[in-house]
């Protein structure tokens, strides 16, 4: 019977890298979704979506990217906010132009640096820092937990439509 476990991360704190594995268990399971597609299945909505795969992975990076600058205290970059399509309406996701597997997997691998290097700096007690930017405020436990969700949801989403690609 194979045992199932995590190893430690040495440059994070035991209770941050427990959150660090979920969500890096789940993101090399985001990114093979993505792999063999060409562009053209990419950029495609199929009937009955309202969003492509290009624009919900675009998406799902942007809000990471954001989240590590949360995480950090910092505000995201206009430049970040354009390359992610942050700065535009977010329903429906702003369709990508040009996407390939490999600038989407780009984008993947770029948020999730951002992540860890945010992740790499806290510490258990941590956990309870209330955030606030904006009117509403929260504790860095719950936007960790957010982060999983969020590309946990995603992904299924990302499921269905390539189920309807054809």
């Amino acid at each position: 019977m194979a045992t199932y476990d995590i190893e430690a991360v040495p440059e994070m704190d035991p209770a941050i890298a427990g959150f660090w594995y979920a969500y890096a268990f789940g993101r090399s399971r985001f990114n093979r979704l993505l792999e063999g597609l060409t562009a053209e299945q990419l950029a495609h909505t199929p009937a009955g979506f309202n969003n492509s795969i290009a624009a919900v992975v675009v998406h799902v990076a942007g809000v990471e990217v954001n989240f590590a600058h949360r995480i950090l205290g910092q505000e995201l970059p206009a430049h970040l906010k354009s390359e992610f399509l942050l700065d535009q309406p977010q329903s429906p996701l702003p369709q990508p132009a040009g996407e390939t597997m490999e600038s989407l997997v780009d984008k993947l691998h770029r948020a999730e640096g951002m992540i860890k290097v945010a992740l790499s700096g806290l510490k258990a007690a941590d956990l309870d820092r209330e955030l606030k930017p904006g009117s509403q405020a929260y504790t860095l436990r719950w936007l960790l937990s957010l982060v999983t969700y969020h590309a946990t949801n995603h992904f299924g989403q990302l499921q269905m439509i390539k189920q309807h690609l054809g």
